[in-house]
């Protein structure tokens, strides 16, 4: 029977209470920036990992790594998520699920959040367009687990003989040690997320990703670091095909200007940010980044602000998510349009008009 082990580092329950220190060293890895604390400790936990799955007898991840290790497992990536973002003739979205509180409601002093289940948002980004979707891992930031991870797989592949059809699944942490690759390939997630920051070895996690366990790998790059363009340039000669850069704004377009001339055959994603209001002008950064020459956009929280109240608690709308996707991928000119993302009207009648473009 298969077994799956996941350690990490010590996740509450409710994301929204959280001790000084735990809402820190979120904050800081939302930010995108591993710091040295963080880094160690997914390194321990990672080792805690490797020894309670190779002690095992019979463990499928361990399973995995000893044959990795061993030269005994020779799985390629497909490259079919970078072909995808390369041949699209418009902006390409991927949608990252998690399981903690936004960050824009906890701005907004909402405590009580119903996470919509993973079911649910697999099949309403894949119905909306969206090319890929990634589970966050993380157990700070992220919350997810390898059963999440598996739902999410079985769900698109019922979706083998539907339009459009299944969309592959990014594992996303910050890996520092083969054994989460381990993870990701035995769960049947076909991309993984590697952190510049994260890791000393960045060359040895691609090449392992890619050559033993058929992972894609895509190499997350923080675009407001000094040294930005050369680590985008390291990480394609490392063998990546996708980088997501991550902190940029519409006040960045310079900088991601700069990327896709430096690297004009990697396929390039940014990472939108939510931002403290109920507009979608997340919408409009994204039309900027595909005006610069970007292939795709990286969403979350923005996908998660809309919703309905009960009571207290606050819940995300299904058809708000596939309204936030849709707005992305418009091909609205950056220059006369705007992306409405408000909800109007009061009482019997009123109307959503999240996703909507005004001219």
């Amino acid at each position: 029977m298969l077994r799956l082990v996941f350690l990490g580092l010590f996740c509450p329950l409710d994301g929204f209470l959280l001790l000084p220190q735990q809402e820190s060293m979120r904050e800081m890895i939302k930010m995108n920036g591993l710091g040295v604390l963080a880094r160690k400790a997914k390194e321990n936990a990672a080792k805690n990992l490797r020894q309670v799955v190779c002690a095992e007898e019979g463990n499928a991840i361990g399973k995995a790594l000893k044959e990795s290790e061993n030269g005994m497992l020779a799985h390629k990536a497909s490259g079919a998520l970078a072909k995808k973002l390369k041949d699209a003739r418009s902006l390409c979205v991927l949608c990252e699920y998690h399981k903690k509180t936004p960050s824009i409601l906890r701005a907004q002093k909402i405590a009580e959040y119903e996470i919509p289940e993973i079911e649910l948002v697999s099949a309403e980004i894949r119905r909306a367009g969206a090319v890929a979707l990634a589970l966050n891992v993380d157990p700070i930031s992220g919350g997810c687990d390898e059963n999440d991870v598996i739902k999410a797989v079985n769900e698109q592949n019922k979706a083998q003989t539907d339009f459009p059809g299944p969309v592959p699944i990014i594992w996303s942490d910050f890996i520092v040690d083969q054994v989460q690759l381990a993870q990701a390939y035995v769960t049947g997630a076909k991309v993984v997320t590697l952190h510049s920051e994260a890791t000393t070895h960045l060359s040895d996690l691609i090449d392992a990703a890619v050559s033993s366990f058929g992972l894609e790998p895509i190499v997350v790059i923080p675009g407001t670091s000094d040294d930005y363009l050369q680590r985008a340039k390291d990480a394609e000669t490392a063998g990546t095909n996708i980088l997501l850069i991550t902190g940029l704004t519409q006040a960045d377009m310079s900088r991601a200007e700069a990327l896709r001339k430096e690297c004009p055959s990697l396929a390039l994603v940014a990472k939108i940010d939510a931002n403290a209001d109920q507009g979608l002008e997340e919408a409009e950064t994204a039309w900027l980044f595909r005006d610069v020459g970007f292939d795709a956009v990286y969403i979350s929280d923005v996908l998660y602000k809309f919703g309905v109240f009960s009571g207290k608690l606050f819940a995300a709308a299904p058809d708000s998510i596939t309204s936030v996707i849709k707005a992305m991928r418009s091909k609205a000119s950056s220059s006369f349009a705007r992306a409405s993302g408000h909800f109007s009207g009061k009482g019997e009648g009123a109307k959503e008009y999240l996703g909507d473009l005004l001219m």
